[in-house]
């Protein structure tokens, strides 16, 4: 082989490996960019599931505070009205009723109920609804039990029942079994993502 033909064969292996080089990077780049949108696609998924979860439970815990917050009339109030014949909220008159509830413990009862009634009848069906495309079925019937808990606890307080107490650690049930259905659908899911831990753990600490 001649010095001519030898330096034409290198020149060749020189030019294929570099067109190979760059058809390898090409490809390495390619998967690198599909890899990153798909992480893209599954973080904001994730996002929008923790984000559903977290307000379902804060939804749930906020109708608990208001049912034993100083808004809402104490059990010995609710039986007086309700002996009264004031069975509802709305059957009590504005100025209240002469020593069992005033103007003013009325404003507050009505002002309770407002935030409690947004969240069952708007807000927790709202997540619910956003739960059929975020997660499978056990979180969504995990999720209709807890707004049926709390829709409870409000009916009550609305017709001067006083049992609504009782009606609370049901609610408490409940949302740990939501609770619990969030926990195993991740795990099952098998959601890589550090925040997994984070939420776990938040909600977790909600139930306590």
């Amino acid at each position: 082989m001649d010095a001519s033909v030898a330096q034409v064969l290198t020149a060749l292996i020189g030019i294929g490996g570099t067109l190979g080089a760059a058809i390898f990077t090409q490809i390495f780049q390619r998967q690198a960019e599909r890899e990153r949108r798909n992480f893209e696609r599954e973080r904001y998924w994730v996002e929008q599931r923790f984000q559903v979860f977290k307000l379902l439970v804060a939804a749930s815990l906020k109708i608990e505070e208001l049912a034993l917050g100083p808004k809402i009339p104490s059990r010995r109030v609710f039986d007086q009205l309700y002996g009264a014949g004031f069975t509802e909220f709305h059957d009590v008159p504005p100025a209240g009723v002469a020593e069992l509830i005033s103007a003013t413990e009325l404003k507050g009862w009505e002002e309770g109920l407002d935030v409690a009634v947004d969240l069952t009848l708007n807000r927790m069906p709202a997540l619910v609804g956003e739960l059929f495309l975020l997660a499978d079925q056990l979180v969504v019937d995990a999720a209709r039990a807890l707004v049926r808990a709390a829709d409870e606890v409000v009916d009550r307080m609305i017709t001067c029942d006083g049992a609504y107490i009782e009606a609370v650690p049901e609610l408490r049930l409940v949302r740990e079994r939501f609770q619990a259905a969030v926990r195993a659908y991740l795990g099952a899911a098998g959601i890589a993502d550090p925040r997994a831990a984070k939420l776990l753990s938040e909600l977790g600490n909600d139930a306590s």
